[in-house]
């Protein structure tokens, strides 16, 4: 490699200092507000890593941003109808819209690679894309799942209404939620369901998975008891009855109730230390990922969260309006 492409190698001390300041202004609840009039409709999805951040709308639209400046390096133009869903890697990005059509970007360069027709009777609200399978959910309550290499695809059918989240879990299994009030866990080899799991009396609208669950403070493991329930992967879910619920994925149990919104949650995410969720009412909640307490709640003046997305530096949030709010817990914290 040429010396001047080296990275340089920062010493662990100043690594260690501003991990410190970091998680001082995460625990004091200290952030830049930045804002964005993103696009001329309201944000459906956002996703961001340190290079990028890619917002999808009602207006059509894909856009893609510096994530540091906050500049629109492009915009994507082909759907015909609302953009609902996108994920994006390091080489290309998946946009998915209510026209029925999932499109492959290369999106440092702005060409459409390909364009998936995933449904002919209905749109496209959800996506995840893993080690090269594309997993698509339907307004029509279908899922199509796509080896990529390979371009063939086949359907699971079980949900009866619109699929609002699709989670590709290990080498074979699939976790859908719906708003038909249910998740559904899928075997992809045999192609069929194995467990659904009930609970919510509304509209199911986010799904995210972890490696190993938050266990709340009830519920802590005794001393000496069989630490493997602690080991197993979790899920938790949230939805428009103004809950999240977490829930063993083996069992199908649900371990605890997250309550706190007022109105229906249309967008969670979360990590080993937090869980973020935004709401219809425009609040926006910070919730302790272990103990499930609420942290702190931010309302945002808008009239409802559509989407958000979260980093260990920074929460996103997508509104209804076209705006794009970003919460700096890096740099220059607020008082």
């Amino acid at each position: 490699m040429h010396p001047a492409h080296r990275t340089r190698r920062r010493p662990w001390k100043e690594i260690f200092a501003e991990r410190q300041i970091i998680a001082n202004n995460w625990r004091k609840f200290r952030y830049r507000e930045s804002q964005i009039e993103a696009h001329a409709d309201g944000i459906l999805c956002v996703q961001f890593n340190d290079g990028y951040m890619i917002t999808g709308s009602y207006d059509s639209k894909v856009h893609v941003w510096d994530a540091d400046s906050l500049e629109l390096v492009s915009e994507l133009s082909g759907h015909t109808m609302p953009v609902r869903a996108l994920e994006f890697d390091d080489c290309k990005l998946f946009s998915g819209s209510l026209d029925g059509t999932v499109k492959i970007w290369n999106y440092r360069n702005g060409t459409c690679i390909r364009t998936l027709r995933a449904f002919d009777n209905g749109g496209v609200i959800s996506l995840h894309h893993q080690r090269g399978t594309l997993v698509v959910g339907g307004e029509n309550g279908t899922i199509r799942v796509y080896n990529i290499a390979k371009m063939t695809s086949f359907t699971l059918t079980g949900h009866t209404d619109w699929v609002n989240s699709v989670r590709l879990y290990g080498e074979n299994t699939l976790f859908s939620c719906s708003d038909d009030m249910l998740i559904k866990r899928w075997d992809l080899e045999k192609r069929r369901c194995e467990r659904t799991f009930a609970g919510h009396t509304h509209h199911v609208q986010s799904l995210q998975l972890s490696s190993r669950a938050p266990v709340a403070a009830g519920n802590l493991p005794r001393p000496g008891a069989n630490s493997d329930a602690a080991e197993r992967p979790y899920m938790i879910t949230g939805s428009l009855d103004s809950t999240m619920r977490v829930w063993d994925i083996e069992t199908g149990e649900c371990l605890s109730t997250i309550f706190g919104h007022v109105e229906g949650i249309w967008s969670m995410a979360f990590d080993a230390l937090r869980i973020v969720s935004g709401s219809n009412d425009g609040t926006l909640k910070v919730w302790d990922t272990t103990t499930h307490a609420c942290l702190f709640t931010l309302q945002t003046n808008t009239v409802a969260i559509n989407c958000v997305a979260l980093s260990d530096t920074r929460i996103v949030v997508g509104d209804n309006d076209g705006n794009v709010r970003i919460y700096d817990f890096k740099d220059s914290p607020v008082a």
